[in-house]
C-alpha cells in the first residue's frame, strides 16, 4: 500500500464551504504508528479556534476509543513537525455557518515502532526499511516497540532471523536493537541490551508484563522479532494411568492466596475408553463476580481451550465433574489484585463418587443406562446450603429384585445431620422399578447415597439407578439476630408433615435477655410422646436445657438469662397439625453475663433468687498484642468436687468462643483461697 495519503477540504485550495463536518480515519498494523504534517493551514482565524479547526485524535488500545491530541486553525500549524498517534488515526474539519477561507493541505504518514498488546506476534524488520523509504529525510531509521501484556505475565522474546551489520560490533553504536525490561527510557536493559551483528544467540525474558524494543540503523539493515505472552510456573500436562490414577492440583500458593493476576491450564489424559473425575476439596475460594468474568476455574471437555465447556465456577464450592471422553482441560484465571485464596482439586480416572451441591440435578452410575458391573461400590454425598432439606425420587430403579437386600445389589439413601458422625438411612431398594417412585424428604442438608452391587450376576441387563434430587425452598431454622423477630416450623400453618430436625439460634443485643413467646403449638401428639418436641436452649455453644415442651404441654414463654438462646424442633411426619409460631424480644435486662471489655474487672454470680439457668462473658484480645487474659478466681463454691467432673452441675467453666473444642479448664467444688489461670487465645468465654 502507500506510504501516506494526502487530504484537503472539499473547495481547497479555492474555498472550502461554511458549515462543512468533514471525517477521515485512518488504520495502519500494530507494528506501526502515524503521523499527520500540515503543509499548509488557512482557515477563518480566531485564537481558541472557535470558528473553523482541524481536530487530530488518536486510537486508544488499538480500538477506534478516540482521544483529542490536537486542535489547530493558524497558520502555525505548519511548524509543527508531525503530530504521532497509534495505528489509529481520525481527523476531523469543521467549518462555521460564516465566512471562508482557502482551507488546507496535509498527509498522513506510515512510520515504524507502535504498541503491541496480544498475547503473542511479530516484528519483521525486513521490508521496513524499503516501506518506509519515502524521502532521503528517512534513510536512517529510528523504531521503538512497546509490548504490554496481561498483568501478571512474562514476554518470551525471540529472534528467527538476526542481521544488523555495525562496524564495532563490540558497542554497536551505528546500527542496534536495544531491549528493556519495561516501557521507561529508565528500565534496565534485558541481557547486555544493545545487540548487532549476525547472532544475538539466546531467549529472553521480561521479568514483568512490558517489553520496550528500539531499533536505529541504516535502511538495508533486517530483522524479526518475535514476543509470545508466557504463563508463571503453574499448570501443565498430565496423563492418568492404571498405576497412577489421580493426580491433586491447586492454584498457586493455595491455601495462602496466589500472585495477583494469575492464569494456570492444566490438560489431564486419561486411557482410552475411560471418563476423567474432577472432584473439589477442602475450600473453593475464588472471586465472584458478574458472570465470572474476573476469576473463574473453567473447565472444558476435551484438550483446548476451545474445547466443549463443562462449566466455569466463581461463587459456592462446585459439584463433582465429569468428562464424556478420556480429555480434560482446567484453566484458572484471575484478573485481580487482591485475589482469594483459590481451590485444591482431585483429578482422577472417573470413579462411581463423588459430591454434589447444586440445587438440583441427577445421579447415575458411569455405566447407565447399560450393565453394571461386579463388586461395585460406589458413594454420593448430596450437600445443600444449612438449614435446608433434600426433596429425592428415583426416575428408575432397575437392579434384582430380593426380598432382604442385605448382600444383594442395593441402593440406600441416608442422612447425616451437622453435628453427627454416623449416618441414619432413609430408604433402600434392591429391585426393578419403571417409573418414577414417590418422591420422599430428608430431615437434614446433607444426604449419602451408597450403590453395592456384589458377584452374582442377572441373565438380564441391569442398568442400575438414575435419582433426581432438589434442595428446598423453604429453610429449617437458622440464625435470629435482632431486638425481636418471628420463627416457625417449615410450612406452617400447612398439615402436611415431614420429618425435620431444626435449628434456630437467637441472639439479641448485648445486655439483653432472650423471650420467646409461643403464639400458636400443635405438634403430633398420637405418636410417643418424645417423638415430636420442642427444646430450648440457654447457650449456643454450652447447650444447657431450658424447657422441653412436648406436644400435649400447654405453651409458655420461655427467657434466657443471656442474650443468646438455641431452640431445637423434632418433628416425626407432622400429619395433621401445624407444628408452630414463636416471637422473640429482648425487652428485659439480662440477669448475668455480658462483654467483657476493660482491660480488668470483677465478675460475680447471681444470687439464687433470680433462678438463672446460664451465665456467660465474652472477652477478646486483640490479635498482635502483647497481653495474655488471666483469670483469678478469689473463691466459691460448686457443685461436684474438685476430681470429680461435673457435667451437669453449677460450675465455672473457661472455653474457645467457637464451641467446637472442650474447656480449657473446670472449675469444681468448694474454693476458698486464689486460683489463677492464664489463657492463651484471644477468644474466650466464661460460663
Amino acid at each position: 500500500g502507500r506510504i501516506y495519503e494526502r487530504i484537503s477540504p472539499p473547495g481547497y485550495p479555492e474555498g472550502y464551504r461554511s458549515s462543512l463536518n468533514c471525517e477521515w480515519i485512518f488504520e495502519t498494523t500494530p507494528v506501526h504508528h502515524l503521523s499527520i504534517y500540515f503543509q499548509d493551514m488557512n482557515l477563518e482565524r480566531s485564537d481558541d479556534c472557535y470558528y473553523d479547526y482541524v481536530k487530530v485524535y488518536t486510537g486508544v488500545g488499538g480500538k477506534p476509543n478516540w482521544n483529542l491530541l490536537n486542535k489547530v486553525c493558524l497558520p502555525n500549524a505548519t511548524h509543527i513537525y508531525g503530530m504521532e498517534t497509534s495505528n489509529l488515526m481520525k481527523v476531523v474539519f469543521i467549518s462555521d455557518f460564516y465566512g471562508n477561507k482557502t482551507g488546507f493541505k496535509a498527509f498522513v504518514k506510515i512510520d515504524c515502532g507502535g504498541s503491541l498488546t496480544g498475547p503473542n506476534g511479530v516484528i519483521d524488520m525486513r521490508n521496513e526499511s524499503r516501506a518506509l523509504q519515502w524521502t532521503s529525510r528517512y534513510y536512517s531509521l529510528q523504531c521503538e516497540w512497546n509490548v504490554t501484556v496481561r498483568t501478571g505475565k512474562t514476554i518470551v522474546v525471540d529472534f528467527s532471523y538476526f542481521n544488523i551489520p555495525s562496524q564495532d560490533i563490540n558497542h554497536c553504536a551505528e546500527s542496534n536493537i536495544v531491549l528493556r525490561n519495561g516501557l521507561s527510557k529508565n528500565s534496565p536493559m534485558l541481557g547486555q541490551g544493545r545487540y548487532c551483528g549476525t547472532n544475538i544467540g539466546t531467549q529472553f525474558e521480561t521479568t514483568g508484563n512490558q517489553l520496550s524494543i528500539s531499533f536505529k540503523g541504516l535502511t538495508s539493515d533486517a530483522i524479526l522479532n518475535q514476543s509470545k505472552e508466557d504463563s508463571m510456573a503453574c499448570g501443565g500436562q498430565y496423563s492418568l494411568t492404571s498405576e497412577n490414577t489421580s493426580v491433586i492440583i491447586s492454584s498457586p500458593n493455595y491455601p495462602n492466596i496466589p500472585q495477583p493476576h494469575t492464569e494456570c491450564e492444566w490438560v489431564f489424559m486419561a486411557p482410552a475408553g475411560e471418563r476423567i473425575h474432577m472432584d473439589f476439596l477442602e475450600r473453593f475460594d475464588i472471586t465472584n463476580s458478574p458472570g465470572c468474568r474476573q476469576a473463574f476455574v473453567e473447565i472444558r471437555d476435551g484438550g483446548t481451550i476451545g474445547s466443549e465447556l463443562i462449566d466455569t465456577f466463581c461463587n459456592e464450592m462446585p459439584s463433582s465433574q465429569y468428562t464424556t471422553g478420556n480429555v480434560l482441560y482446567v484453566r484458572y484465571f484471575t484478573d485481580v489484585t487482591d485475589p482469594k485464596n483459590g481451590f485444591k482439586a482431585n483429578i482422577s480416572i472417573g470413579t462411581s463418587s463423588g459430591s454434589l451441591q447444586m440445587k438440583q440435578g441427577l445421579i447415575r452410575l458411569p455405566t447407565y443406562p447399560h450393565q453394571y458391573p461386579r463388586n461395585l461400590n460406589c458413594l454420593w454425598t448430596i450437600s445443600g446450603p444449612p438449614d435446608h432439606f433434600l426433596t429425592i425420587s428415583f426416575d428408575e430403579l432397575s437392579m434384582p429384585y430380593s426380598n432382604n437386600c442385605t448382600g444383594r445389589d442395593s441402593v440406600t439413601v441416608s442422612e447425616m445431620q451437622a453435628q453427627n458422625v454416623s449416618e441414619s438411612p432413609i430408604i433402600t431398594y434392591c429391585e426393578t422399578r419403571q417409573g418414577m417412585t414417590p418422591a420422599f424428604n430428608s430431615s437434614a442438608n446433607t444426604v449419602i447415597v451408597r450403590f453395592q452391587s456384589y458377584q452374582q450376576q442377572s441373565s438380564v441387563v441391569k442398568r442400575g439407578f438414575s435419582l433426581r434430587y432438589s434442595v428446598s425452598q423453604e429453610t429449617c431454622g437458622g440464625s435470629l439476630e435482632g431486638s425481636s423477630g418471628i420463627f416457625q416450623s417449615p410450612g406452617y400453618p400447612s398439615t402436611v408433615g415431614y420429618k425435620r430436625i431444626c435449628r434456630w439460634d437467637i441472639v439479641v443485643p448485648v445486655g439483653r435477655r432472650v423471650k420467646v413467646e409461643l403464639l400458636d403449638f400443635d405438634l403430633e401428639n398420637s405418636m410417643e410422646n418424645y417423638k415430636h418436641r420442642l427444646l430450648f436452649f440457654s447457650s449456643l455453644y454450652f447447650p444447657y436445657v431450658i424447657k422441653v415442651l412436648y406436644p400435649r404441654d400447654t405453651p409458655e414463654i420461655i427467657t434466657s438469662s443471656g442474650n443468646k438462646m438455641r431452640v431445637l424442633l423434632f418433628s416425626y411426619h407432622n400429619v395433621g397439625h401445624r407444628g408452630f409460631k414463636a416471637r422473640f424480644s429482648s425487652d428485659e435486662t439480662a440477669l448475668c453475663g455480658g462483654a467483657l471489655d476493660a482491660d480488668s474487672g470483677i465478675i460475680q454470680s447471681p444470687f439464687k433468687s433470680q433462678n438463672v439457668t446460664l451465665c456467660e462473658w465474652e472477652t477478646t484480645v486483640e490479635p498482635g498484642v502483647n497481653k495474655t487474659f488471666v483469670i483469678n478466681l478469689l473463691n466459691g463454691t460448686f457443685g461436684g468436687t474438685t476430681d470429680r467432673p461435673c457435667y451437669y452441675r453449677p460450675r465455672v467453666a473457661i472455653l474457645r468462643r467457637n464451641g467446637n473444642q472442650p474447656p480449657i479448664t473446670d472449675f469444681c467444688g468448694n474454693y476458698t483461697s486464689p486460683v489463677t489461670v492464664a489463657v492463651p487465645f484471644v477468644d474466650i468465654m466464661i460460663v
